[in-house]
């Protein structure tokens, strides 16, 4: 179905997994975005198949990744100073505390 190796292969196996789309849609989802050079997540949203919410769902629940809502978090300010703030930018990410 998908190259299972990749972080995309393995979100679209899980939506699969959980009902969210079938092979054919992914595979075609998977032609449509090598020949436009788009990405499969795009591609899909836009054919209405997966919402972010369902994408939020089976990252958490299939890859074990929390949802955090971070209007409900204050960043830790030891966290914030473990990343530098240009890599935290590159990345679009925001260290919210530190485990």
């Amino acid at each position: 179905m998908t190259e299972a190796s990749t972080l995309s292969g393995r979100v679209l196996d899980a939506l699969v997994s959980a009902g969210l789309l079938t092979s054919e849609q992914v595979v075609s989802a998977v032609e449509q975005a090598d020949g436009s050079g788009g990405s499969v997540g795009k591609v899909l949203a836009e054919r209405g198949l997966v919402s972010a919410a369902d994408l939020r769902g089976v990252l958490e629940g299939e890859m074990g990744v929390p949802q955090v809502d971070i209007e409900s978090y204050e960043p830790e300010p030891a966290a914030l100073e473990l990343l530098p703030v240009a890599l935290a930018r590159t990345h679009g990410v925001l260290p919210l505390f530190e485990v």
